[in-house]
């Protein structure tokens, strides 16, 4: 009986398909399971008001503590900018901004200020992901070494 394993190439960035014979593990795909790197993305949108129409704002958290942002206008052009903390107030460094984005800065802080609420929506993603973890690292411990 032949057993079809998916297997995903972390080095030439392509995948394939493995077959096996008798239900066996191919070697090749155990050390990518077991070598695999899980970083938690955080990331959301919000709406907020500004100058009299919705805008939409994604917020992508990066590794140092800061945000980035990015915003389209109108015309689908998109600003970006960052979120950084200084002195405990949220400041917004970006160039060539227009006005309203610029107007946007106190709400973005205030919506900041309580990320723990938004940050705590994304905790169920953590939990899984740790969840997926043990449960590699426990069929590693099961799969014989060949």
């Amino acid at each position: 009986m032949w057993t079809i394993f998916w297997q995903w190439s972390v080095f030439s960035g392509y995948s394939r398909i493995k077959h096996s014979k008798n239900n066996r593990r191919p070697s090749g795909i155990h050390p990518y399971l077991c070598n695999m790197t899980l970083t938690t993305n955080v990331a959301f949108t919000r709406l907020i008001k500004v100058t009299g129409r919705l805008r939409e704002f994604n917020f992508r958290l990066r590794p140092d503590g800061f945000y980035d942002v990015d915003v389209p206008d109108e015309r689908s052009n998109r600003y970006f900018f960052r979120m950084v903390q200084e002195d405990g107030a949220w400041k917004m460094k970006g160039d060539n901004l227009p006005v309203w984005v610029g107007e946007s800065e106190p709400f973005i802080a205030d919506m900041l200020k309580n990320k723990e609420y938004y940050l705590a929506l994304n905790n169920f993603f953590v939990d899984k992901r740790n969840f997926f973890v043990g449960l590699l690292q426990k069929t590693r411990k099961s799969f014989p070494t060949w």
